[in-house]
């Protein structure tokens, strides 16, 4: 569906939860049509909630003096506190959306802990690159989409490793064959291509990135 306003997307929301009959329900984006579905026909399904960001909290910080609620985002704010939906948990990804959550009801932060993650005696990610120990390391792990700005993402590695001739790049995930092909070759346009590994899907990316 195009947006979150959608009507069409209630009826799928619907179609969806009555095929898979789902005890949790993770939402990364909750849009306005399925909350209204969720609130109103599915309240027994417990939802575990991804926070992105908070773009009013945003616009508010960086200009202040121009910030008047239009129309349609009042009319928003009232959906949303008519279609009430409850959450047993939330994901955040920045301190500021954990200030903001902080005692508005559970939370947790980086459902992946990178620090615990146990390598079961194998090698470092060096190691298994065949890089000297201490070698730098820069790059990502996740799913490669265009609405994530790949470009920007090939260009900073790109940029990173010209002047730190040192450093090695990683790229851990897949995705669009579209998008991949655009980051290479904006990484072969930087001339470090050699150093940069692309190591597709893997199921051990918490290892890899501890």
């Amino acid at each position: 569906c195009p947006h979150g306003h959608a009507l069409r997307l209630l009826p799928r929301v619907c179609r969806v939860m009555r095929e898979f009959n789902p005890d949790i329900v993770h939402v990364h984006v909750l849009p306005l049509m399925a909350r209204v579905a969720l609130s109103l026909f599915y309240r027994r399904v417990k939802l575990v909630l991804t926070i992105h960001g908070l773009p009013e909290m945003a616009e508010v910080s960086c200009q202040p003096q121009k910030q008047k609620p239009t129309i349609k985002r009042l009319l928003e704010r009232c959906l949303l506190k008519v279609f009430m939906v409850r959450f047993c948990g939330a994901c955040y990804i920045s301190k500021g959306v954990k200030r903001f959550l902080d005692g508005n009801g559970p939370v947790v932060y980086n459902p992946i802990e990178f620090g615990s993650a146990k390598r079961n005696g194998r090698p470092s990610l060096c190691a298994e690159l065949n890089l000297p120990a201490g070698t730098p390391l820069v790059g990502t792990a996740c799913r490669i989409a265009r609405q994530k700005n790949p470009q920007s993402l090939a260009r900073a590695i790109g940029l990173t490793l010209a002047r730190a001739p040192q450093a090695h790049g990683i790229v851990i995930g897949t995705g669009s064959p579209d998008a991949v092909a655009e980051m290479k070759s904006i990484i072969d346009e930087c001339g470090v291509s050699p150093r940069v590994h692309w190591l597709g899907y893997r199921v051990d990316a918490p290892e890899l990135i501890s």
